[in-house]
């Protein structure tokens, strides 16, 4: 693990992530969903005002909540701290505005299938989401993807 490439952390998070989606669709409860909703709010305004460094963020909020949401201490555990090695390791990545409206609605959907408890949909949502956040981090930051996990900078 001495030498551990930031693609690697971010395909683990790819392949974790849609499984937290499909949890909290089974698993949220009434404060869950508020507390999503309450996240997708303020990524919104964050876009309206073109704020990119909030609306990182709260993006971040956001997947933390999911997480919660899930009902897995286990795995939310697990993706924060692969979230933590990705943001830490690559801070540079910033996201477009095309981005932040692609991503706004992504998560709002998610959050429909989380408040109908569509597993299969969220798991889905967050599948697609992943795979272009994957590919966007390929595609405009590849240089980050290759850097090295910086072990000593992580808490």
């Amino acid at each position: 693990m001495a030498r551990t490439p930031v693609r690697e952390v971010v395909e683990a998070v790819v392949a974790i992530a849609p499984s937290l989606a499909h949890l909290a669709a089974e698993n949220a409860d009434t404060s869950d969903i508020v507390a999503l909703h309450t996240c997708l709010a303020r990524l919104e305004d964050h876009l309206r005002r073109r704020d990119r460094h909030a609306f990182m963020a709260d993006d971040l909020r956001f997947r933390e909540l999911l997480a919660t949401a899930s009902g897995n201490g286990m795995l939310s555990a697990l993706y924060g701290a692969l979230m933590e090695i990705v943001t830490t390791s690559a801070p540079g990545v910033v996201y477009s505005f095309p981005q932040m409206k692609y991503i706004t609605g992504m998560r709002s959907q998610l959050i429909g299938a989380l408040t109908s408890q569509d597993a299969l949909a969220a798991r889905a949502i967050m599948r697609e989401q992943c795979v272009a956040w994957s590919n966007v981090l390929a595609r405009h930051h590849a240089d980050a993807l290759e850097s090295m996990v910086r072990w000593d900078e992580l808490t």
